[in-house]
């Protein structure tokens, strides 16, 4: 089922991929983009499980390096007990829901435990400047996000994203509550909160899923286990993009589906499009294949409207099972359009399928060379060592340039296989340099207590000119309070 392994997916961080560019905005208003990272999985007091927030800050001319001090942020930070296995740092993501051009910094806490309900969850927010020991905070929970009671297994904050979806200028914020109860037993919705002068505005808007099995009860769908946004149609409002990688399409067990709900004047319409692999491509949904369980949004030939890259790190590739792929599709006035783009080893991306690798678990589409073209990151976190990030750089006419740029960690950097490098992805400027550098997440390195490398590549990215490799990936261990521990999964949020 998908939800029995929603717990182990938000401490090891497996795949889970919010909105292009999130948590890569000024925290500490030195106009310097800053990194935030969470161990969902780190103790703190004891208390295993708790969670801790690291903020990267960055450094102009010089990205930051081993040993380099990070602020940390527990629940403490906003007047919240901190607690075992809350997996606070779970999810993050940074946006300006007041308009004052200070980035206000949302951590979730989706393990918090509420009113003796195990597992519901809890959203914290800080107004920026988030350093600053004057900046207000708040906590969002099911009493404020959910219309009836507090639910166990809700898992509300597993997932989060920000857009503009009414077109106000200010940003709003999009909660996931993949396990909430809406009808039918954890088809899982998603909140929409609206930002204002104040803030984030109450009431919200409660997006819920479609039911889209053929049976109609769309159990444990995993709705909102990835979320993005990006205006898709090009008419100035973005749009949400929810996956669903545990819905069955007729016999088809887990074979995955995304919805699309469009952005108005009027916000966020409950309609939406939806989109599947045999919808889009053409081609067949198979059980397993986990369609939409990393979904990234960005602007790949240039033409004004977002594009949408989707993961399927489920596929069976050349006969080699849980290979995975990733499917690329134009935006348009309409919305998404096929035919996909269809990104495999032994095609564009080069190589040879390897069976359980899962090459497109993580996803991100952003412009990494400054050709004003997002360019396709892909993770295949559980790749043979310690995984690998494949990129390929974006061209005017939509495709990408193959067979990229393949990426892995120095030799002997985390001590021990199975690091799960690629897990999450993430592009920030820590340098100020005005070209956005990669963050790739390793949450299991040295046996579990997680890590993060920056590379910083070359304009000529997606090219396999041996010219063109990166500047040496620079290692970031900070470490979660106290020292680095097994278990913290530094990393797992990203």
């Amino acid at each position: 089922m998908w939800l029995l392994a929603l717990v182990g997916l938000l401490v090891a961080g497996a795949g889970r991929v919010a909105a292009d560019g999130a948590v890569t905005a000024d925290l500490n208003g030195d106009d310097l983009a800053d990194l935030t990272v969470g161990a969902p999985g780190a103790s703190v007091g004891g208390l295993p499980g708790a969670g801790a927030v690291a903020i990267v800050l960055g450094a102009a001319g010089t990205a930051p390096g081993p040993g380099d001090d990070a602020p940390y942020l527990t629940q403490a930070a906003w007047n919240e007990p901190v607690e075992a296995d809350d997996l606070f740092g779970a999810a993050l993501v940074g946006g300006d829901f007041d308009g004052d051009g200070r980035t206000d910094l949302v951590v979730a806490a989706p393990g918090e435990d509420l009113d003796g309900r195990r597992d519901a969850g809890l959203v914290l927010v800080r107004s920026g400047p988030v350093a600053a020991a004057t900046s207000s905070a708040y906590a969002l929970s099911q009493h404020l996000l959910v219309p009836g009671a507090v639910e166990a297994g809700d898992f509300l904050g597993a997932t989060l994203t920000v857009g503009d979806f009414n077109g106000d200028r200010f940003d709003d914020l999009v909660v996931g509550i993949p396990g909430e109860d809406l009808g039918a037993l954890a088809e899982g919705a998603a909140a929409v909160l609206y930002g204002g002068r104040r803030g984030l505005a109450e009431p919200m808007t409660a997006v819920a899923p479609r039911l889209v099995s053929q049976d109609g009860s769309g159990d444990f769908d995993g709705f909102a286990a990835a979320l993005a946004a990006g205006d898709l149609d090009g008419d100035g409002y973005d749009d949400l993009v929810v996956g669903v990688p545990g819905d069955d399409l007729g016999d088809a067990v887990d074979a995955g589906s995304v919805r699309i709900f469009r952005g108005s004047r009027g916000g966020l319409s409950l309609d939406s499009q939806l989109v599947t692999q045999r919808g889009v491509v053409g081609g067949e949904d198979r059980s397993g294949d986990r369609f939409g369980f990393a979904i990234a949004v960005g602007d790949v030939d240039g033409d004004g409207r977002q594009d949408l890259a989707i993961g399927v790190p489920g596929r069976s590739v050349g006969g080699a099972a849980g290979a995975g792929r990733v499917i690329v599709l134009g935006g348009g006035p309409r919305g998404v359009h096929g035919p996909g783009l269809i990104v495999e080893r032994g095609a564009l991306a080069g190589g040879t399928p390897a069976a359980g690798e899962a090459f497109g678990a993580a996803v991100l589409l952003h412009d990494l060379d400054g050709d004003d073209r997002a360019d396709l990151v892909v993770g295949a976190p559980l790749a043979v060592g310690e995984g690998r990030v494949l990129v390929l750089t974006g061209r005017a006419d939509g495709r990408l340039a193959g067979p990229g740029l393949e990426l892995e960690p120095p030799a002997g950097a985390f001590g021990a296989m199975g690091s799960r490098f690629g897990a999450h992805l993430r592009a920030v400027d820590l340098d100020g340099d005005g070209t956005a550098d990669l963050a790739i997440a390793a949450p299991d390195a040295a046996a579990g207590s997680g890590a993060v490398l920056t590379v910083a590549l070359p304009a000529a990215a997606g090219t396999s000119d041996p010219s063109a490799t990166p500047r040496l990936p620079r290692l970031v261990v900070h470490s979660t309070p106290g020292a680095p521990q097994p278990g913290d999964h530094f990393g797992a949020g990203l």
